[in-house]
C-alpha cells in the first residue's frame, strides 16, 4: 500500500475512532473498535493483526453485532473466513435478532451464506442456523435462496429450540419467541443457541 493512502486511511481510521467515543483501550461496549471496524469494512489484515494482539474475535458493538455478523452483512467473504477458521461464533443473536447467516441471507449474500453453513455443517448450531437462513430467505421474498439452501444444506420447517410437533416462525430474540407453558421440555431459543 503506498504511502498517501496508508496515511489516508489511517486519518480516517483515528477520526472514526474519535468521533464514536471510544476508550483509550480501543474498546466500546466490551468489544474491540478497531476490531468491528475492520470486520465491517472487509479490512483482512488489519481484522488478523487485532485478533493476533489479543481483541477478542465475539467483540460486539453498541448493537450486540460480533465482527463476524458485520463481515457478513457487508458481504467480506475473506473476512468471514478467517473468523470462522479462527473459531467465531456463528450463532451469536445480535440485539435484532439476526445470527450472521440471516443477515447474510437478507442482503443477498450467497457465497457468504455458504461459507457460514459449509462451516457449520455437522455442529450443533447447524440445525437452528439453516432454519434461520431459510425464514431470512422467506422474509426477503426470495425463494431463490430459499431452494438454494433447502438443496444443500436441508429443509428443517421448524425450529429445533422447539419440540417436535410444534411451529413457529419466529427468530431467537424476537418478541414472542419464548415457547408456550404448555410446551412441555420445550428450550428458549436462547438456551438452544447458548446452554451455559
Amino acid at each position: 500500500m503506498s504511502w498517501p493512502l496508508r496515511l489516508l486511511l489511517t486519518t480516517c481510521l483515528g477520526l472514526t475512532v474519535l468521533a464514536s467515543g471510544v476508550r483509550a483501550d480501543n474498546t466500546v461496549q466490551g468489544g474491540d473498535h478497531v476490531l468491528l471496524m475492520a470486520a465491517q469494512e472487509g479490512m483482512e489484515t488489519l481484522a488478523e493483526r487485532r485478533l493476533g494482539h489479543g481483541a477478542s474475535i465475539e467483540s460486539q458493538d453498541a448493537l450486540g453485532r460480533t465482527p463476524l455478523i458485520l463481515a457478513a452483512r457487508n458481504n467480506h467473504l475473506a473476512v468471514v473466513r478467517l473468523l470462522l477458521r479462527l473459531g467465531a461464533d456463528a450463532a451469536h443473536t445480535d440485539l435484532a435478532g439476526h445470527t450472521a447467516v440471516s443477515w447474510a441471507v437478507l442482503r443477498g449474500h450467497v457465497q457468504v451464506t455458504h461459507a457460514i453453513l459449509g462451516h457449520l455443517k455437522g455442529s450443533q448450531d447447524y440445525a437452528g442456523q439453516v432454519y434461520l437462513a431459510l425464514q431470512a430467505a422467506k422474509e426477503r421474498g426470495d425463494e431463490q435462496t430459499a431452494e438454494m439452501v433447502r438443496t444443500r444444506y436441508g429443509d428443517i420447517d421448524t425450529p429445533p429450540w422447539l419440540p417436535p410437533g410444534t411451529s413457529s416462525a419466529l427468530r431467537p430474540g424476537e418478541e414472542g419467541s419464548e415457547p408456550a407453558e404448555s410446551e412441555e421440555g420445550a428450550l428458549s431459543p436462547q438456551q438452544y443457541l447458548d446452554p451455559y
